[in-house]
């Protein structure tokens, strides 16, 4: 019987995440892999339609993708400032 060896890169995050575009459902494991933020596919969606989630592209009006690039960016601009307390929190 073979053993399933899982491909995996630096950070361990999964070679098929390491495209340039991802779908909804890799941008959410992507996000979860690379930044250990657990959102869903749904919630990503649901972020695509209010607004203030990561920047997306549309091909053709139908197949949305999201470049790593601006998950990485998106993550990196939600994240506030490191604090030692929550007393120093200000939201």
């Amino acid at each position: 019987m073979s053993e399933i060896v899982k491909l995996e890169y630096p950070d361990g995050i999964p070679r098929r995440l390491l495209k340039r575009r991802l779908t909804t459902q890799e941008a959410s494991e992507y996000l979860a892999e690379a930044h250990n933020l657990k959102l869903s596919a749904s919630t990503l969606e649901k972020l695509r339609s209010r607004g203030g989630g990561p920047s997306f592209l549309k091909f053709r009006g139908v197949a949305v993708v999201y470049q790593r690039e601006a998950l990485d960016e998106w993550v990196a601009l939600q994240l506030g400032e490191p604090v030692a307390s929550t007393s120093e929190l200000t939201n």
